[in-house]
């Protein structure tokens, strides 16, 4: 069955309706699960660089698995909106000054 825009539309607003609904003890945990999930992926002790988001609206916080990425001497990038309007991705360390884009 195709997903019509109206659907989809729906399924967001339900998750983000979700998503803020949620305690702050709740959303530790989820960014605690997410730590162990990851942790867990064969790719990840290899993996060089990674690519995280800064938390808006309600989304799991993914800075804890920035800061063990950063403990293990791992290159983190954030994405970033260029004045093309194209997606990139730009290095970050924790604590750096940001701009909003």
């Amino acid at each position: 069955m195709a997903d019509t825009p109206p659907n989809k539309a729906a399924l967001r607003s339900l998750l983000r309706h979700r998503r803020n609904a949620l305690t702050p003890s709740e959303q530790l945990a989820a960014a605690e699960a997410l730590i162990a999930s990851v942790a867990r992926i064969p790719a990840w002790a290899m993996a060089q660089r990674i690519a995280v988001y800064l938390p808006a609206d309600g989304e799991i916080d993914p800075r804890p698995v920035a800061r063990v990425a950063q403990a293990q001497d791992k290159q983190l990038f954030l994405p970033v909106i260029g004045d093309d309007r194209r997606l990139r991705f730009a290095r970050w360390n924790i604590g750096d000054r940001l701009v909003s884009n």
